[in-house]
Parts: C-alpha cells; structure tokens; sequence
C-alpha cells in the first residue's frame, strides 16, 4: 500500500502509533468528540498487538461468575514486589486500576474475549485471552478496533510516520509527518505517542541495556520498533524513564536466519534440563513457567544462550 497524502486541516488530537494503545486512544478521543488523526508508519495496522494472546485485568466483569479472590491492591503489592519497587509505583497502580474498565471498554467496542486463563501453575487467572481463529492472537481485536475507529471518523493514515512533534511556548501545536520528501506540517492542539519502544534499535540496544542486537537479544516479532516516538517525546520535554529495562524470555531455536519452530520451540521451554556451553546444569528449570525468571537465568550466561536435552522417551 502507498503512503497516502495527508489532508490540509487541524485536528484536536494527533495519536502516533496504529496498535492496540494508539486505536484506543484514537477512539476514546473520537467518541468525545474530538477531530483526531491517527499515524502509523507501517503499512498495516496492530504492530506488536497483532501478536497478543490476551491482556492483564483484576476484578474484571469475567472473572466475578469465578469468584476469583484476588484483589486490585493484592496486584499492586505482588507487582511491585515482582520488580523489587523499582517500576514508577504511581503508573503501576493506575495500570492495574484501571485494567478491568480496559476490559469492559473493549467489549463494549465488540472485541471479544474467550476466557480469564493463568498459564502459570497456582497463577491467578488475570490472563484475558482474545478470542478468533486457531493462531489470530491479537489481530481480530486491531480490526475491530480499526473498524469502529473510521466509524467514528478518525483519519487513519498507513505508511505515515510522525517526523517530529511541534511546539510553541510550551503548548503543543502539532506534528510534522510523512515520508521524506513528502512530509507536511499538521495542527493539533494535543499528541498522543503510542509508537511502542526500540526492540530494533541496535544502538540503543547496546546503549542502555548493554546487549548486542540480534547476537545475545533476538527482537521477537517486533519491527520497525526505533524508539521514535521516545525520541520525538523527548525532544519536546518528555523524562527518561525505564530505557535500560528490557523483558527477556526464554524461547527455542533462534538465532540469524532462523525461524521460531513451533512445538520444537515449545519442548524447549519445558522445565527439562538445560545446560550451559559447558554442559553444566545452571539453574532450576521450574523458572520456564515464569518468562521473566527464565530469561533472566538466561542472560547470566556470558553467550545469552543455552542447550536443552532431551530423549528419545
């Protein structure tokens, strides 16, 4: 698809970014009223939300028929626990405050759930799962939400990427988008950034987090993600805050040219025995049920990669 020419008119919001974040921005601003654009870069809508299974919710409409005890501020206190009070304590709390309304929002826009699942053994079961067809992941929940964003006006533009955000005496005024060359100035009286982060930005990579693109950290199903939308925000006075934190997970056969495997990949996150490049066993493999935990045992190894072994039986 070719970039489209941007209309000549203001707008009252501006949203950078076509996933999940942008598309409800995007359609929560339309429904009050407002003149919003909507920019992504890509040709096509969703970003890394076309590969979502589900997403977190506490006290949800679908988990009261389980009467699931498990409280907002029970969350909050094993959240922050989880990160050892290093995450912005306010931002974590209104996440998971709000995360039951996200819920009913978006089945209010007719995204459609099939079930709050936990896919760790004895986990609360906060997953919501998105429902579609076999291998979907989030991709009906983008359409849906794309759908009632042009139902409600908003001016979507594919392969449009925000250059640069205006100011003027300390007011936001609007955003220069478009490819090189074809770039124009756009009035808008608020811009929304929800470009997702830099999981492909080599430098930065190498830069906050100390680890060598596509060497010891493989991106997964991520693209184009530069971190232009920090970079942008930054320019107009936005803090830094979290650049040197990066989620790991352990998955199977990776590495330069080759494809994640499917259920070859899947025996390797089993708790089977996993052994470093000496062949020694490194940890306890009961950590495979927790990503966090198994990526970070990982990335104690000074290649970033391990063997898994595995029988005939």
């Amino acid at each position: 698809m070719k970039a489209e020419s941007v209309k000549s008119r203001n707008y009252d919001v501006v949203v950078m970014g076509g996933g999940a974040s942008g598309l409800a921005a995007a359609l929560t601003a339309a429904e009050g009223g407002g003149r919003v654009a909507l920019f992504e870069k890509r040709n096509h809508m969703g970003g890394s939300s076309n590969f979502a299974e589900g997403m977190f919710a506490v006290e949800s409409e679908m988990q009261r028929p389980m009467y699931m005890n498990y409280s907002r501020a029970q969350a909050f206190k094993n959240v922050m626990e989880y990160n050892h009070w290093r995450a912005n304590a306010r931002l974590v709390r209104a996440f998971i405050d709000e995360s039951a309304a996200t819920i009913s929002w978006l089945r209010s826009q007719g995204v459609e759930f099939s079930e709050a699942i936990t896919n760790i053994p004895d986990g609360w079961r906060t997953l919501h799962c998105l429902k579609g067809p076999f291998g979907a992941m989030g991709s009906p929940m983008i359409k849906t939400l794309t759908r009632r964003c042009r139902e409600k006006g908003v001016d979507i533009r594919l392969a449009t990427p925000v250059k640069k955000v205006l100011s003027e005496g300390g007011r936001i005024t609007g955003v220069i988008a478009g490819k090189d060359g074809k770039a124009q100035t756009i009035k808008a009286k608020v811009v929304i950034v929800a470009s997702g982060g830099y999981a492909n930005n080599k430098e930065w990579i190498k830069k906050y987090a100390g680890y060598d693109l596509g060497v010891n950290v493989i991106p997964i199903r991520n693209y184009d993600k530069d971190g232009d939308g920090i970079r942008i925000a930054w320019e107009v006075g936005a803090a830094e805050e979290g650049m040197g934190t990066l989620h790991f997970f352990r998955v199977g056969p990776m590495g330069p040219g080759v494809r994640m495997l499917g259920h070859v990949e899947c025996t390797c996150l089993q708790p089977l025995l996993w052994v470093n490049q000496q062949g020694e066993r490194f940890c306890d493999e009961s950590v495979s049920f927790n990503d966090t935990f198994g990526g970070n045992a990982s990335a104690r190894l000074k290649e970033g990669y391990s063997y898994t072994i595995l029988t005939r039986d």
